[in-house]
């Protein structure tokens, strides 16, 4: 053992040379079974070339096409990015995102001693409050059975304390991106239920076989490609005669510039079209088929191209589930398992609310805003404005509202009035500001008897809402104190062109440097959107050196309605929670 500490402090020698000579053969390891499994999809020797090439720069799992097997009870590991040895994710201590936001879940810093030793008996502590659930990372807090704990930091900087750590009220889900294929697409596969539809089996008895009996898409069986929990996914569509593709919200726009991964195929013998996935458990997402005549395969190389994508898609006529989308049509839902909705999704209502619609006139037209309160108790103490109302209205909020446990708010939903003024509003801070205070909120104090503080207001938004609610809370405090930003849009430029590029931080960001800030935010950001889950976590880290209160949380989806919706719920009991049972929140993302 001495000659082995020796060794490693040699300067190189012994233990060194060993740690690069087996990172080395996995470097090798990986770009060949990448060259294979280009080979199998018909690459060129370039390609194939490219693809070893790729596998040795990403450090993360790659998993193959074939070669699935069962995945039995207990949770995988999750692979280390440091080419080396495997970790399994400890909730409640010091960890760390993997970089640049690729697939492998949470991973433990090295070294973590002292305090952080603690971690397990209080990780043990939270899970034994659950009757019956000892799965890694779900606990309760006290007085509130319904919440789940698990904690992570975005920066890395953050460490288990004794005290001085949030407790967080929401679900705990291992967020895990859509591993990709080498042409950028999710992993296809010859699933079962394509091979019942090419054997002639009828439509009916392949769906009472999925995990969600007869309905379509069917999602398969459990499997494991290294370390990553996947289902096989199958879609079906009508065959026309005219290509059709499915549009996965997040999965499909990664690879927009090559469509092909999402084109559905002929079934022999049928007048179908299918296609399978592996996809990730907890993965919720709106998706629509798309049956568009001379479809180009660089369709998405365009906005324009990319927009007759969209006017083409229609919801899944076989499934269901479905949602309401900001540009006016309809989506089908994609649930898979290990997917928690929030509580008052199963709930009966529990409140008899009252919903008036004000018309306030202003610059930009007549707005419409929707007050909801609970008919037969007072006014409550915290208003929750929400932005892109429509879509919100459309969305069902009234009942979920009526359903959810937890302190009465009362809430503004906010109407956008169209696309363009909602371009022209939420990411510009004086416009958006203006429009607050000089129009909804009074309006909303008139309607209500009483002006909520800002203190008392919470400020909700998604995409450039998102942007708003940050910018609100940091430059606005007499406006709102409070922010549930989703998605946010921190590449936002007020001098750039109308889509600035997302690759370096915008405006609120760099403004935010270097300053000492106060107020309260929940942060959350789709796997399926690298650039924006990028951003955020500089957001984040930038925030959180300003001296903001904060809490983050990385969820299974993309720039979605699909998860946003529970997201604002359980956002909302995370910052109200803690008021009623002593509950802190802290960050949470798996």
């Amino acid at each position: 053992m001495v000659a082995r500490r020796r060794d490693r402090g040699a300067g190189g020698d012994g233990g060194d040379r060993r740690r690069r000579a087996r990172r080395s053969r996995r470097r090798r390891a990986l770009g060949r079974a990448a060259a294979a499994r280009a080979a199998r999809h018909g690459a060129g020797p370039a390609e194939r070339a490219a693809a070893a090439r790729r596998a040795d720069d990403v450090p993360r799992p790659r998993p193959s096409v074939r070669g699935a097997r069962a995945l039995p009870p207990p949770q995988p590991r999750a692979r280390r990015h440091d080419r080396g040895r495997a970790a399994r994710p400890q909730p409640g201590c010091a960890l760390r995102r993997p970089p640049r936001g690729h697939v492998g879940g949470a991973h433990r810093r090295r070294g973590t001693t002292g305090r952080a030793a603690g971690c397990g008996a209080r990780r043990a502590r939270l899970r034994s409050a659950r009757a019956g659930d000892r799965r890694p990372g779900h606990g309760v807090a006290a007085g509130h059975p319904a919440a789940g704990i698990g904690c992570w930091s975005w920066s890395g900087r953050r460490r288990c304390r004794a005290r001085g750590r949030r407790a967080v009220i929401g679900t705990a889900l291992r967020a895990t991106a859509t591993p990709r294929d080498y042409d950028g697409g999710p992993l296809r596969i010859d699933s079962a239920a394509l091979r019942a539809l090419r054997a002639g089996v009828p439509l009916d008895e392949i769906a009472a076989a999925g995990h969600h009996p007869g309905e379509w898409p069917v999602i398969g069986p459990l499997v494991e490609r290294e370390g990553v929990r996947l289902r096989e996914v199958t879609f079906v569509a009508d065959d026309t005669g005219i290509p059709t593709l499915v549009h996965l919200n997040g999965i499909t726009d990664a690879h927009r510039r090559d469509v092909r991964p999402a084109l559905l195929h002929p079934v022999p013998g049928r007048d179908l079209r299918a296609l399978a996935y592996l996809l990730p458990e907890g993965l919720t997402a709106s998706y629509r088929i798309a049956a568009v005549p001379e479809l180009p395969v660089d369709a998405g190389s365009t906005r324009e191209g990319w927009m007759r994508v969209h006017r083409a898609g229609q919801p899944d006529p076989r499934n269901p589930h479905g949602i309401r989308t900001p540009l006016g049509g309809a989506s089908s839902l994609l649930r898979m398992p290990g997917w928690e909705p929030h509580p008052a999704r199963a709930s009966a209502p529990l409140r008899d609310l009252a919903t008036r619609e004000l018309r306030i006139p202003g610059p930009s037209g007549e707005r419409s805003v929707w007050v909801i309160t609970p008919r037969a108790e007072p006014v409550p103490d915290t208003l929750l404005v929400l932005f892109d109302g429509d879509t919100w209205m459309d969305a069902g909020i009234e009942r979920l509202l009526a359903a959810r446990t937890g302190p009465a708010v009362a809430v503004a939903v906010v109407s956008s009035i169209s696309l363009a003024v909602r371009s022209a509003e939420l990411p510009h801070l004086a416009v958006i500001a203006r429009v607050l205070a000089d129009e909804v909120l009074p309006a909303v104090a008139f309607s209500l008897g009483r002006r909520h503080g800002s203190e008392q207001v919470i400020v909700a938004g998604q995409s450039y809402g998102g942007l708003a609610a940050a910018a609100l809370v940091a430059r606005h405090p007499e406006i709102t104190r409070t922010g549930i930003v989703q998605s946010g849009s921190f590449h936002f430029r007020a001098a750039a062109a109308d889509h600035p590029p997302a690759e370096r931080p915008g405006d609120l960001v760099e403004w935010m440097r270097d300053r000492a800030l106060s107020g309260r935010l929940v942060v959350q950001v789709g796997t399926e959107e690298p650039d924006l889950h990028r951003l955020a976590r500089e957001f984040v880290a930038v925030a959180e050196s300003a001296g903001m209160d904060l809490s983050s949380r990385l969820v299974a989806g993309g720039h979605d309605y699909a998860w946003w919706v529970d997201g604002v719920l359980h956002a909302l009991d995370e910052l109200l929670i803690r008021n009623v049972v002593g509950a802190q929140p802290r960050d949470l993302s798996e």
